[in-house]
């Protein structure tokens, strides 16, 4: 018996590699479940600081993205570079109403990281949304820049404008 079984026994073991196996099985999930970690400490954090709903939102969304890159980047990019991504990332899911951007960013960092799990339907909404926002706001030049300016190339979401 080893170390791990003499201390707990064996049926704790069994079901700890049921759960990790579980977990390397549906990493969509377990992704879904660290983000709407983060983006719920970043909500209650803001909303500590008495800001408005959608200023709630958006700090929401940009530290939820934030944390993704922190991970992504094993903290080798430097905290301004890695807000200054967060922010522009975040852009198409700051226009949503702050009921739909949790779920909305969430599916987001999904897609980012296993394109076939992810609800679709909520991303494009807010990819829809914001080149409809970008046409009725003369912001066709900054539309067209997301489309083919290579200084928007590292953004995962510009594939999905249409």
């Amino acid at each position: 018996m080893g170390l791990f079984s003499s201390l707990f026994g064996a049926k704790k073991r069994d079901l700890e590699e049921s759960f990790v196996t579980e977990c390397l099985n549906t990493p969509d999930l377990v992704l879904r479940s660290l983000a709407d970690e983060a983006y719920e400490g970043v909500l209650k954090l803001a909303k500590a600081r008495g800001w408005t709903p959608v200023q709630c939102s958006e700090a929401a969304n940009i530290g939820t993205l934030t944390k993704l890159y922190e991970v992504e980047a094993a903290f080798k990019v430097p905290l301004d570079k890695i807000a200054e991504l967060s922010r522009w990332e975040s852009s198409p899911f700051n226009r949503l109403p702050p009921d739909v951007s949790k779920a909305t960013i969430i599916e987001y960092i999904v897609w980012r990281q296993f394109p076939d799990k992810a609800d679709m339907k909520l991303v494009m909404a807010a990819m829809d949304g914001l080149v409809a926002h970008l046409k009725q706001t003369d912001g066709n030049e900054l539309l067209e820049g997301f489309r083919s300016d290579a200084f928007f190339a590292w953004l995962p979401w510009r594939k999905l404008i249409s």
